[in-house]
């Protein structure tokens, strides 16, 4: 029997071999997980506290902060981390983090002080909303 710490590194790992595919979901993630699709849901439910999807959703917004405190191109940003467009991408931002990528961009990048500080605050408020917890990535 899989322990709980070797399904979520599983999982995890699969999670950042693939998020960057727009046909990664979560499907795909139980196929190559090799789990079903129910107990996929049934265990992520249970360990993080929130779907499959938002989990993936989570892994790839986050892997967009770096990438928009260096001022690249959103469009590109949202290509690179899996969305199918920028518009897709923007509109998950704005659902999940409240602003949009531009505005966290400007947020970031108001003075030199504190960007560590203020990419953390932004990943506590991903992962530990009331959809989601915390992916150690």
């Amino acid at each position: 029997m899989e322990s709980v710490r070797d399904f979520k590194n599983k999982l995890e790992s699969v999670i950042r071999l693939n998020y960057r595919d727009k046909h990664f979901n979560v499907k795909a993630l139980s196929k190559i997980a090799e789990v079903s699709p129910s107990h996929l849901r049934e265990q992520v439910r249970l360990h993080y506290g929130f779907p499959p999807h938002i989990l993936i959703e989570n892994v790839r917004l986050e892997k967009s902060f770096q990438p928009l405190m260096l001022n690249f191109d959103i469009s590109d940003i949202a290509l690179d981390i899996g969305f199918a467009n920028a518009q897709s991408y923007r509109r998950t931002f704005k659902r999940r983090l409240n602003m949009s990528p531009s505005e966290f961009k400007k947020i970031l990048n108001e003075g030199e002080k504190n960007k560590e500080k203020k990419l953390n605050f932004y990943r506590n408020i991903l992962w530990n909303d009331k959809k989601s917890s915390l992916l150690s990535m």
